[in-house]
């Protein structure tokens, strides 16, 4: 499968309407899985690790592991011009999402900002893809959540460009469609992958007390978590779509 620059991925998702999963990765397992799983499904696919994760391996392992298979508004600008130099997709946000991710925000977030704003922001930074606040959160969520669509159509209408679905684990499929038809065509998927690689271990040693084979293990922990992902991409209408 070749590697394509998340710029021109999301670009054909919006176009289309499609969803394009983004999965963030923990190990060289949990990667490999999620590539199979595209592979499987002829899939284009996001792979992304979170700053933990970064921090436990170290970025050039990362890199390695993939070669081998208004805060800021002027930092944000410098960041998008530096990495469109080496041809590299920047995803901005300007809220903080509700829930806490690697130790990081609250169970809050923040007030969504002016539709006014959340354009000038787009179009001042040049960010490619962009992460608002339409009511979902990282983690699980506590009840159902209440998912602002029509902030979605009017950023989209206003500016077209992707925007970012974070804390898409345990949202409904209904929902994934009717945010992928209105542009939100990115969606991260971490919470599940988490859950999907420990139950894998926990269960497999549960039925099996006294497998010790771990061979057998890890390859049960890859084929769930390469379902697990294989799954959205269907349900994200990505099946089919890689060149």
């Amino acid at each position: 499968m070749p590697v394509a620059p998340m710029q021109k991925i999301l670009a054909d998702a919006f176009q289309k309407r499609y969803g394009v999963g983004a999965f963030n990765v923990v190990n060289d397992l949990t990667m490999d899985a999620v590539l199979s799983a595209a592979e499987e499904t002829r899939s284009p696919v996001i792979v992304q690790v979170s700053v933990k994760t970064v921090k436990q391996m170290g970025a050039r392992l990362i890199r390695l592991m993939f070669v081998a298979y208004e805060d800021n508004l002027a930092q944000t600008k410098e960041v998008v011009a530096l990495a469109h130099r080496g041809g590299v997709a920047v995803e901005g946000e300007l809220e903080a999402i509700k829930g806490v991710e690697d130790g990081v925000g609250d169970e809050y977030g923040s007030p969504a900002v002016a539709l006014d704003l959340a354009v000038a922001f787009l179009r001042e930074t040049g960010i490619d893809s962009f992460a608002p606040a339409i009511g979902t959160a990282h983690g699980l969520y506590k009840g159902v959540p209440k998912i602002h669509f029509d902030r979605v159509s009017e950023i989209v209408a206003a500016e077209p460009r992707p925007l970012v679905v974070h804390g898409g684990t345990g949202l409904s499929d209904a929902v994934f469609r009717d945010l992928i038809a209105r542009g939100a065509v990115k969606i991260n998927i971490s919470t599940q992958l988490k859950i999907t690689f420990a139950d894998s271990f926990r269960n497999y040693l549960a039925e099996r007390p006294t497998e010790y084979d771990p061979l057998k293990l890890l390859g049960a922990v890859r084929k769930n978590v390469q379902a697990m992902a294989a799954g959205f991409m269907r349900i994200f209408g990505s099946a089919g779509r890689a060149a």
